[in-house]
């Protein structure tokens, strides 16, 4: 009879690792979505300004100004749709002719420490950033 409690035991201890790797699996395909998201789209926004041929009225961008009209009004709501609560920032350098368009969001993560200073993500979320820089000719 002890056996079998024993076995019982080591079964429950192996179907709760498996359940907890399935979850952590499940987690991490949520956040692959958000950083190829975050992908798309500053791709996107490179692309929008080369098309543009204008970048110096991008180089204020901010999350908090995106723009009620003009070439960003269609990203703005693309990004609030695919990264909810993400935040951008685009930066014309003018000298070697770079745009830089960076992304920040938040990432769900298992093992994450408690977020004891202000600002920071609470326990179980990280920021993540993504930048991507391009040269405009």
């Amino acid at each position: 009879m002890i056996e079998v409690l024993i076995a019982v035991l080591i079964l429950g201890i192996g179907l709760l690792g498996a359940a907890a790797i399935q979850v952590l699996s499940l987690q991490n395909v949520g956040n692959s979505d958000y950083r190829t998201q975050a992908t798309l789209l500053t791709n996107e926004m490179a692309e929008l300004a080369r098309v543009e041929g204008n970048v110096a009225g991008l180089d204020t961008a901010r999350t908090d100004t995106c723009p009620n009209n003009g070439s960003l009004v269609s990203w703005c709501a693309v990004l609030t749709r695919q990264l909810p609560d993400a935040e951008y920032a685009i930066d014309w350098t003018v000298a070697n002719r770079t745009l830089d368009v960076t992304l920040w969001w938040t990432e769900r993560e298992m093992y994450s420490p408690a977020g004891g200073e202000e600002g920071a993500p609470p326990a179980g979320e990280i920021t993540s950033t993504y930048t991507y820089q391009v040269r405009i000719m």
